[in-house]
This record gives C-alpha cells, sequence and structure tokens, in this order.
C-alpha cells in the first residue's frame, strides 16, 4: 500500500495542476483530434435576416454531468460567412462548479465578450442556443435558483445591457451542430493531454502485443489499426462523441508499437 500510495503522490505533484487544466508551461501540442462523420454546418439560412449577426452557443460536461469536464464552443457569422469563433475549458475540470449548464453559459459569455471586444453592440444580433433552461433563464421566463448558475446568469445580463438590438432563440441540436462540435473538440484535447500524462505510467510490462496484432494494456484491449479500445471511457467516448479522443491504453500502446518497430497509423 505504502508503494501504491508514494507513486500516487509524486504522479499528483508532478501532473496536479495539469489535471485541473492548468497547461502553463507546456510547449503547445498540434491537436490531432478528428470528427468521426462529417458535420452540417450552423450558418444561418439563406432566408435569415442578412443584417443580423448570428450566434450560436453550446456546451458540454463529459463523461460525467456534474463534476466532470465542462467545455464550450461558440460561433458567430455575419451574412452568411463566419467571422469568430472559440472554445476551451468553461471551469475547472473535476469541481463542483463543472456541469453542462455551467458551460452553456460560458459558451454565451464568451461569445458575448468577443463581440463587445470586436465593436457589435451596435449590431442586430440574433443569439441561438440548444440549452432550454440556459435561454428561457436569461429571457426571464425561468426563475435561476441553482449557486453555480447564479453569477452566471448575471453576468451574461450585464453584458446583453450593452447590446441595443439583442435576441434570444432556443435551437434544436441539430441546427447548433458547429458549436457543438467546437465544445467536443475543446473536451477531447484536456483529454488527449490527460491520457498522454497517464499513459508514462503505465508499466512497460503492462502492455503487451497480442498474435492478432492488438495490444493489451492494463486489462484493455487495444486496437490501433481503428483507434478502439475496449475501457469504458473509450466506449462512453465513441457513444457519445463525435470526435475520437485517445484514452491512456492507446497512447501506451502507440509507444509500444514505436519501440517495436511497427508502423501504425496515426489515431485521433
Amino acid at each position: 500500500m505504502k508503494d501504491k500510495e508514494s507513486v500516487k503522490e509524486r504522479y499528483l505533484k508532478k501532473y496536479g495542476k495539469y489535471l485541473r487544466g492548468d497547461f502553463s508551461g507546456l510547449p503547445p501540442v498540434e491537436s490531432k483530434v478528428e470528427c468521426s462523420e462529417s458535420v452540417h454546418r450552423s450558418a444561418p439560412a439563406s432566408d435569415e435576416n442578412e443584417s443580423a449577426i448570428i450566434v450560436f452557443f453550446d456546451g458540454l460536461c463529459e463523461p460525467r454531468n456534474p463534476r466532470g469536464v465542462a467545455c464550450y464552443g461558440y460561433v458567430i457569422y455575419s451574412g452568411g460567412r463566419k467571422i469568430g469563433d472559440g472554445s476551451g475549458l468553461a471551469c475547472e475540470p473535476w469541481s463542483w462548479q463543472a456541469s453542462n449548464n455551467v458551460a452553456e453559459y460560458q459558451a454565451l459569455m464568451k461569445a458575448l465578450e468577443w463581440l463587445i471586444e470586436h465593436d457589435f453592440q451596435e449590431a442586430s444580433l440574433i443569439v441561438k442556443g440548444d440549452s432550454q433552461l440556459v435561454i428561457n433563464q436569461i429571457d426571464g421566463t425561468y426563475a435561476v435558483n441553482a449557486a453555480r448558475l447564479i453569477p452566471l446568469h448575471r453576468a451574461v445580463r450585464k453584458l446583453a445591457e450593452q447590446f441595443t438590438d439583442l435576441s434570444f432563440e432556443w435551437v434544436p441540436r441539430e441546427e447548433n451542430e458547429e458549436a457543438d462540435l467546437l465544445s467536443e473538440k475543446a473536451y477531447a484535447d484536456y483529454m488527449a493531454k490527460r491520457a498522454n500524462m497517464e499513459a508514462e505510467i503505465i508499466p512497460p510490462s503492462k502492455v503487451s502485443k497480442l498474435p492478432d496484432g492488438r495490444f493489451s494494456v492494463q486489462r484493455s484491449i487495444v486496437d490501433l489499426a481503428n483507434g478502439k479500445c475496449s475501457c469504458a471511457q473509450s466506449r462512453l467516448h465513441e457513444l457519445r462523441l463525435r470526435v475520437k479522443v485517445p484514452c491512456r491504453h492507446i497512447i501506451a500502446a502507440q509507444a509500444k508499437a514505436v519501440t517495436t518497430g511497427r508502423s501504425v497509423q496515426e489515431i485521433g
């Protein structure tokens, strides 16, 4: 037990801030996250008010909600042309504050801040999201009771006061796919960095090549050719996300394949 505790303590000392979402000091990492299917862009329809700025926002909290990794995404259009977008962590990962609704509010806040920064306060703005809760709380239809949402709601209302022509509109998720995908990619980017760190502490003795070409990593079976792992986390990601998120087992198997001289396909 003492050995296991000492390993855990060393791991948290070295990687603790990264697990909280603070990757400062790390060199830039090129994202290899890929979308598993084509995505219909959420550009405004041709009959949309061409003079209006259209904003789409979305958020998620995976692999559990709440207390997971909350991420946001937004995209902004003018005259059918994308003029801005953004994505990232909505709050500290795995914290009590992390939830899907917090991510939705952060997406909305970041989009409004972008518009203010680029001097769109006087423009005609239509903000669209697929969260009925957030849209109805912003327009006053629903009350705001959750402690984690009250300060975010106030911040959004304060930002909204700076615009002269601003309206909010709920849309179904299929009309909000681009913002949704941006939030997924932000989540995948965080999880990929975390998986790289976790893979470093997997003992080489726990990674072995199977006769069929797959790998066994800590009792999970990794198929590098298809970027799949049998672990629960990978199965959950495959079911719920459109992006491929490599787990620590896949990354450890990739490292093993390289050291054994096997040429493998890059896994998103």
